[in-house]
């Protein structure tokens, strides 16, 4: 996954399991297309789904993530894969990172 550096974007999540109540945020550390590296305080178990909003520097709103999937944790950071989102967020998701390099 080529990841690219930026200013910290804030990060909202919540879980989607039924069996797991969780809502957090953090900061997006890295980004790319397929996913992202997030900086964040609240424990997390690889393999979870979560719905995420991403809120960009570009003032349009928060990027909504239908589905991300936790493929990686380590202490206060952890890696998610995108897996759903609709398609005019998966076309502003490419430009920014268009404009980033």
């Amino acid at each position: 996954m080529d990841l690219h550096k930026f200013p910290p974007v804030r990060f909202n999540f919540r879980a989607f399991s039924s069996a797991v109540s969780l809502e957090g945020e953090g900061t997006v550390l890295s980004l790319s297309t397929k996913g992202c590296r997030v900086e964040c305080e609240t424990p997390i178990a690889q393999g979870t789904d979560l719905a995420v909003s991403l809120f960009m520097p570009d003032d349009q709103g928060p990027m909504k993530i239908e589905l991300a999937t936790v493929r990686w944790t380590r202490e206060g950071e952890f890696g998610l894969e995108f897996i759903s989102m609709q398609p005019e967020q998966w076309e502003r998701l490419r430009h920014f990172i268009n404009g980033l390099e």
